[in-house]
């Protein structure tokens, strides 16, 4: 029978209302938990929380200023070189770096603020709000860029010439700009605290409310399944082509010159940088999003074991550890594949 250690020198309950308590007892009818301020389960589920978080704080603090100081290069490189920013392809890059950028700045800042502050600045507050708001603002243009990134890589594998003409700096710029448009409009919920929860419920068996669980559960599709959909269309549509044209340019291969050979190697390089991103986008961020949808789906804010409680700590400092890795490795992505960027990371180390 699993119990919660109970301290005696402390008479105060906290409210649970009857409901709740039948709630947990039909739960499990072998198991009685309670929870009392200041008992000893709450003490050494709060001091193991303390130990998780300074150890992620110390090692995500180390990982965003990498990836901080990388994507702020990249950008250095765009508004110190114009000749980079007329390139189409180079303004989605900057887009992506300015979305990581913003990213780790606001994951950082939020961690170490709560660490070091004695009372949570981050408790259903305006300053919450507005984070989440453009936390979420960021991954959801990121999955958005990458969609379109992904349709300019199958228009230039299938329609070459064409792709030239369609896919100008002007048009890109409307659709990175659209891309964050439109993820300000999705998430304008988070700014009138749909995520938000009444309560107590660091401590207390709060219910999750119904708008959370709906929200938790909608925003997956337009940030993971409707991007992830269209880029696996998309890179089927290029190994499609790939097939078709195989045959073909093998014939003709002896008579391309120099310049076309470059451009076709330079293509296939940019494509595999494309589905590096893609790759390392949801790998970073699927899983903590779909943890936290999972979590949001439970019945209470609390789970109702101690070992339930250490588990859920362990898992979301490790799912949490791969946006940081993600938006910090993807600087290092663009300079592998883009010449222009590796040359200047070598002048600037040096």
């Amino acid at each position: 029978m699993d119990v919660w250690a109970i301290d005696d020198s402390s008479s105060y309950l906290f409210s649970i209302s009857s409901r709740m308590r039948r709630d947990i007892m039909n739960i499990n009818n072998e198991s009685i938990y309670a929870f009392i301020l200041n008992n000893h389960t709450l003490h050494y589920i709060s001091d193991f929380t303390v130990g998780v978080n300074y150890i992620c704080l110390i090692l995500f603090t180390v990982i965003a200023f990498v990836g901080i100081c990388a994507n702020g290069l990249v950008l250095f490189r765009m508004c110190t070189h114009p000749e980079i920013r007329r390139t189409p392809h180079n303004h989605f890059i900057s887009n992506l770096a300015v979305s990581d950028l913003v990213v780790l700045l606001l994951l950082v800042t939020r961690r170490i603020l709560n660490f070091y502050s004695y009372v949570f600045l981050f408790e259903d507050t305006v300053l919450e709000r507005v984070f989440i708001y453009a936390q979420y603002i960021c991954v959801q243009s990121t999955a958005l860029i990458l969609a379109a990134m992904s349709i300019s890589r199958y228009h230039f594998t299938a329609h070459s010439l064409r792709a030239r003409t369609d896919w100008t700096t002007t048009r890109v710029r409307k659709l990175c700009g659209s891309a964050w448009l439109v993820s300000g409009i999705l998430y304008t919920p988070i700014l009138f605290g749909v995520l938000f929860i009444e309560g107590n419920s660091s401590f207390l068996l709060v219910p999750y409310p119904i708008k959370r669980k709906i929200f938790s559960t909608i925003r997956l599709f337009p940030m993971f399944i409707v991007p992830a959909s269209i880029i696996i269309a998309s890179y089927v549509g290029i190994v499609i082509t790939f097939k078709r044209t195989g045959e073909t340019l093998k014939k003709f291969n002896s008579n391309q010159t120099a310049m076309q050979r470059r451009a076709k190697v330079q293509g296939k390089k940019l494509t595999r940088m494309v589905i590096f991103i893609v790759l390392v986008f949801f790998i970073s961020w699927g899983p903590v999003q779909v943890l936290l949808t999972v979590l949001d789906l439970r019945p209470y804010t609390l789970p109702l074991s101690v070992v339930r409680w250490k588990l859920i700590i362990i898992i979301q400092s490790c799912f949490a550890f791969l946006p940081f890795c993600g938006c910090t490795l993807n600087p290092f992505i663009y300079a592998y594949s883009n010449n222009t960027f590796f040359k200047f990371s070598l002048a600037w180390c040096k």
